[in-house]
């Protein structure tokens, strides 16, 4: 697989930012946070997402944290990868939410291609051939992590040794063995019990005893068969009691359920009586139209008050008028005759007070015609309240009339008539039949079932003589059949036996192959990162790393750190390119050579850049002598 490029949404630092990958060498500059780190971060979670982890103990975030945007509310991007058949992938991801698809060349999403976690999708797995912590720990070299720790090296022997044993990563030979053993015992032998095959040797055992049983019993029950005749007849009689008893039982409750009916005729009758003919509807329209004209009145009787504290009051000022105005009248008679004529013009307080009398009058008249309208009002509500109440009765009685017909109906059902008068004949036909018994129908059934059930236990006896012939076929045929079921059985555990031979054949031979394979890989990659100075190194099922050296076998740790980091870098890589197979995966690098002397730093780089004519190197790196990459073919990003 090759990546031909990302674009970051929103990533630690980076925001909708482009980066382009070519294929061989690619070398990206930048100073120390840069974004170097943040890129290769990015890169793996696009392949394999990001763990879910709890903050360290140190205080080190975990991955979902420590790159969430800086500036953005985007968390996420796509890369664009080609597989190693030549086809173009689109794979993109949301870490905010934990979506994830990928798409083909033509926009189809074909996520459910690829390997899927509980938590998110892993096309890295399937792309590069290797789970992410293989990929973590040989291709995917981050800063200061040329050398493997203890729980890494676990990782890679254990995935090397199901290689190593099956020629597949995720596959264990000795899990496999194991599943098949438990699966033997499972099945049983000899030496075991309450096993399948323990079981199945049972039942064989018991059905041959069965067999010798039947055979030797010969013996005739006549008695049986003279006593199946008398429960016949006995069966026969108690049948023509039962029916006389439900007769009876069913007159009984046609009589009871008549009884019943014509108390419900008598009430129903009862009740319409007490019905009256009003109209409902009409007494519905008038109320309705009396309580939007009440509507208009907040409270009667305070306004009844207040008409009649009005025209006493009114009343009393008309009084009031008619006493001034004859005492100015009179006053005025006395001036004029004995003081002015010109008093004369005092009548005209008179007048006035005539208009204001014949005014306050007026208002008299129209509170007691409000009066009188307001009186009408409460009798015509009381007289509504009668009707409403008459109208509820009503509604009342004939809703129990119904329930009355639903009960009288569900009597007429119960007996399966059509009518009462349907009932009268029923009970008439029922009456003209001739009913002599003088037991329940209960003890008749009892009597009937108890004869049924000793008949069929006669019947069982008669038939096991009987058919005796036929019963010894069928166990005969049993017994085969069990004797079937443990040869296909003994076949199983032959199978399992021999599947047990040959997966320990096959993986004696594979692991004659590949750690051989994967020394002779690491010690080539060795040899051209050291320039030729070391040339032979290998390991073992424990991944310990040794070399020879001067005619004699050496443990890398007694080299200097340069040369320990030259040894593990050609471990990380051969253990890749096993892991992968026959799937090709770039290779990541941040500042992997920062502890490399020159020449060390030159061999490696050369080595790297021979490797990049058919694997994509993908190198992070905070600066880069000329001399070393001068007359290369060498992508080279500079970051911001």
């Amino acid at each position: 697989m090759k990546i031909s490029a990302a674009h970051i949404y929103g990533y630690g630092k980076f925001a909708d930012k482009d980066f382009v990958f070519k294929e061989g060498f690619n070398i990206f500059l930048g100073k120390n946070e840069a974004g170097k780190s943040t890129l290769m971060s990015f890169i793996k979670a696009m392949l394999y997402g990001q763990k879910k982890e709890r903050e360290s103990k140190e205080g080190q975030l975990p991955e979902s944290k420590k790159y969430k945007p800086w500036n953005t509310d985007k968390y996420g991007g796509y890369l664009k990868v080609e597989t190693d058949t030549g086809e173009v992938l689109r794979i993109e991801r949301d870490f905010s939410d934990r979506s994830f698809k990928v798409f083909d060349v033509n926009n189809e999403d074909i996520s459910n291609r690829f390997s899927m976690d509980k938590d998110s999708g892993m096309p890295g797995q399937d792309l590069l051939g290797m789970d992410m912590e293989c990929f973590a720990n040989s291709s995917f070299i981050c800063q200061d992590k040329s050398i493997l720790y203890s729980e890494d090296k676990e990782h890679i022997a254990e995935k090397l040794a199901n290689i190593n044993e099956s020629a597949e990563e995720s596959v264990s030979v000795k899990n496999a063995c194991k599943s098949i053993k438990d699966k033997l015992t499972e099945l049983g032998n000899d030496r075991t019990s309450k096993k399948p095959y323990n079981m199945l040797l049972e039942d064989i055992r018991n059905e041959e005893d069965i067999q010798t049983k039947m055979q030797e019993s010969n013996e005739i029950c006549l008695a049986y068969l003279s006593e199946r005749d008398d429960l016949v007849r006995k069966i026969g009689i108690l049948k023509n009691e039962e029916k006389m008893s439900e007769r009876k039982e069913i007159l009984d409750k046609s009589l009871s359920g008549k009884s019943k009916y014509d108390g419900y005729l008598k009430e129903k009758e009862n009740i319409n009586k007490r019905i009256s003919d009003t109209d409902e509807k009409k007494i519905e329209k008038e109320s309705k139209a009396l309580n939007e004209e009440l509507s208009k009145h907040d409270d009667l009787d305070k306004e009844i008050d207040s008409c009649k504290n009005k025209s006493k009051k009114y009343k009393s000022i008309m009084i009031t008028i008619i006493i001034i105005s004859l005492l100015v009248i009179a006053s005025t008679v006395y001036l004029m005759l004995e003081i002015n004529i010109l008093y004369a013009t005092l009548f005209i307080l008179p007048v006035a007070a005539l208009f204001t009398f014949l005014l306050f009058k007026k208002r008299v008249s129209t509170l007691n015609v409000q009066l009188h309208d307001i009186e009408k009002l409460i009798i015509r509500q009381k007289e509504m309240d009668e009707l409403v109440k008459k109208a509820e009765q009503d509604r009342s009685n004939r809703i129990l009339i119904r329930t009355y017909d639903g009960l009288m109906q569900d009597i007429l059902s119960e007996e399966d008539v059509l009518d009462y008068k349907a009932l009268n004949e029923k009970i008439d036909l029922l009456r003209s039949e001739k009913i002599m018994t003088v037991r329940s129908r209960e003890d008749c059934l009892s009597d009937i079932q108890n004869s049924r059930e000793r008949l069929a236990i006669v019947q069982a006896e008669i038939s096991k003589y009987m058919n005796s012939n036929e019963v010894i076929a069928e166990h005969e045929e049993k017994l085969a059949e069990l004797k079937e079921k443990m040869a296909g059985l003994e076949r199983k555990k032959e199978a399992l036996a021999i599947a047990y031979d040959c997966i320990l054949q096959a993986s004696k031979k594979m692991q004659e192959y590949v750690i051989p394979k994967m020394n002779e890989e690491m010690s080539v990659y060795l040899e051209k990162i050291t320039a030729g100075k070391h040339t032979n190194i290998k390991t073992g099922q424990k991944m310990e790393l040794n070399t020879e050296y001067t005619d004699k076998v050496h443990s890398i740790y007694e080299f200097s750190d340069g040369t320990i980091r030259q040894m593990y870098l050609a471990f990380r890589l051969a253990a890749g390119k096993t892991f992968s197979q026959k799937k090709s995966s770039p290779i990541f690098m941040d500042e992997a050579l920062v502890y490399y002397d020159s020449q060390r730093k030159k061999s490696t780089l050369d080595f790297l850049y021979g490797l990049s004519e058919n694997t994509q190197i993908i190198f992070f790196v905070t600066g880069i002598e000329d001399e070393f990459i001068k007359d290369k073919n060498i992508s080279i990003y500079q970051f911001d």
